[in-house]
């Protein structure tokens, strides 16, 4: 399985594309619903109570002629990681 910060994909904007961005705090399952409507495992996902993502990860599928573009974001209230430091992720994902 790879973990978030190894999946980088870009939105491109297209008329079919649905732009999902999960937001939520550490430990909501944010990862566990971004593999399900993926179809599959590609955001590291553990039960674990200090948050598994540290950085947004983002992937893609394709399905009814629509391409789902889904970002995975950190925790807020992650208490190993900053404020600042999550609002930065989340702005700088795409």
């Amino acid at each position: 399985m790879a973990s978030t910060t190894q999946i980088k994909a870009q939105a491109t904007g297209v008329d079919n594309e649905i732009r999902m961005i999960l937001l939520g705090k550490t430990g909501a399952g944010k990862s566990s619903v971004g593999n399900t409507i993926l179809g599959a495992k590609l955001f590291e996902a553990k039960l674990n109570p200090n948050g598994v993502t540290k950085q947004c990860g983002s992937a893609t599928r394709d399905f009814e002629q629509k391409r789902l573009f889904v970002v995975d974001t950190p925790g807020f209230l992650d208490p190993t990681i900053t404020e600042a430091a999550i609002q930065e992720e989340v702005a700088l994902s795409r």
